[in-house]
């Protein structure tokens, strides 16, 4: 077997037939939340990113947001109203002697409206508990560079790429979500042991632990070539982010429609992009419960979106209550990966990291695994890790990057980094990876004449 990411999951993904349902139709852009205002707040953004039209485009989106719990608490209060004409109907139908099949029947129609109103009623609750976290997450997508953009050539930001992943907005630049959960036949590459009932390779994984999960995501790590990327399972948030809110009326397989795990693009080949998340990805509600890198509680770790033989109610997104021990498997639960550069391969590319590498590690810049993963350690304990502390050896005018900075917005929509230092003046630092905006962290830059840095520096966010 060729030794290369993008050959395993070709093949996973060819076991899995992946033609048969996700090239049956072009997915069309889906924004959940999107109207004219809120497209025109957007387009102010791009073309004058600044405080001011990130609010404006802030209070459109809260705005919708509200209109859209309105209608929801509309249809809740209907149903509720047919609720209690059924039972009304039921008491005189008790009055007057009604045939017991006939009184047992009308009951059965109240149940079933009922269950439609709390289902409404969880959902209305949920919209205004969780408002804020979702205008915002709406707001870092629609600012994010990538939004509406193609990536990886010809793939729309909301389509997965050739190796399955999509970009995950409003997240790090570099940070892309799989399309669909983990298939018994892309994780058999791994384990070899794993077996699954035939016609089922394009079935999610199940009865795997959250170690097995994990363990899963460092061996596509150590096969990514040039350990480009670094793959592991999302945070709640991250999952959160990617899924979006589930709409009352989403396409899953959930409350035993099914009998157990349907292939991971079975519904989108039946309902298309009702069958989507906010980000496109397949399958983030109903099917399988999801591992996440998130601790529940009692040493149990998070799991999200529900499962085949789960209420609707348990799949919402918002719902947070379930977790399960991370050392056993279960038959309805699998996991979905996440994708990043690895910039601590990307960088190690630099001429003069090469040459510190020749000096300072076994067989030069040739490494292996392991010679990756003492570079990610940090021996002394200052929280930078070796492949960052490294860099300053290569540069004697970088041994005390130590300065004040401001980030900007630059015409290319990336971060620019403008230093206060009048000695760095005539060098122009562009953010090239990985950025947290807190009081002083490292940040990972392109210089004007090509050359990667990594500096330690107060940001001022203008």
């Amino acid at each position: 077997m060729k030794n290369t990411l993008k050959y395993l999951l070709a093949m996973a993904m060819a076991v899995a037939g992946i033609s048969a349902y996700a090239a049956s139709g072009v997915i069309e852009l889906e924004i959940p939340g999107m109207n004219e205002e809120t497209a025109a707040r957007i387009a102010d953004f791009r073309t004058n990113a600044c405080p001011a039209t990130v609010a404006a485009l802030r209070d459109s989106i809260a705005s919708n947001y509200d209109g859209v719990v309105l209608r929801k608490a509309d249809k809740r209060d209907e149903l509720q109203a047919e609720a209690d004409a059924l039972a009304a109907e039921l008491e005189t139908m008790i009055s007057t002697n009604s045939a017991q099949s006939a009184i047992r029947q009308q009951q059965k129609l109240i149940d079933e409206r009922q269950a439609l109103v709390d289902e409404m009623t969880d959902i209305v609750d949920d919209m205004i508990e969780y408002k804020w976290y979702r205008v915002e997450q709406n707001v870092i997508r629609f600012t994010d560079s990538r939004f509406g953009r193609r990536h990886d050539g010809d793939y729309r930001y909301n389509e997965p790429d050739a190796d399955g992943f999509i970009p995950l907005l409003g997240a790090a630049s570099d940070l892309c979500v799989a399309y669909t959960p983990v298939t018994n036949a892309a994780y058999a590459l791994f384990d070899p042991s794993h077996t699954f009932e035939v016609d089922k390779e394009g079935h999610p994984v199940v009865n795997v632990s959250y170690d097995d999960a994990v363990r899963y995501c460092e061996w596509l790590t150590e096969n990514s070539p040039g350990y480009t990327y670094k793959y592991r399972l999302p945070t709640q948030e991250e999952w959160e982010l990617a899924a979006g809110h589930m709409p009352k009326d989403a396409s899953i397989n959930a409350a035993n429609v099914e009998t157990g795990p349907t292939d991971v693009y079975y519904y989108y080949g039946l309902y298309g992009s009702g069958a989507q998340s906010l980000s496109g990805t397949l399958d983030m509600w109903g099917n399988v419960w999801e591992w996440l890198a998130t601790p529940h509680t009692d040493g149990q770790m998070k799991v999200k979106g529900g499962a085949f033989d789960e209420p609707r109610s348990q799949c919402r997104t918002e719902e947070r209550g379930n977790g399960r021990d991370p050392t056993q498997g279960y038959h309805n639960v699998g996991f979905r990966i996440l994708r990043e550069k690895n910039w601590a391969a990307s960088v190690i590319q630099d001429a003069n990291a090469a040459n510190w590498l020749s000096r300072n590690v076994e067989g030069g810049a040739v490494l292996t695994t392991a010679d990756y993963k003492v570079l990610e350690e940090d021996p002394d304990g200052d929280g930078v890790p070796t492949w960052a502390e490294y860099i300053a050896l290569t540069d004697p005018n970088d041994a005390k990057s130590r300065f004040n900075a401001t980030i900007s917005i630059g015409a290319d929509g990336l971060p620019v980094v403008g230093w206060n230092t009048p000695t760095y003046a005539s060098r122009t630092y562009k953010v090239f990876g990985k950025v947290e905006l807190n009081d002083s962290v490292w940040l990972e830059v392109k210089d004007n004449i090509g050359l990667y840095r990594f500096f330690k520096v107060t940001v001022e966010v203008k």
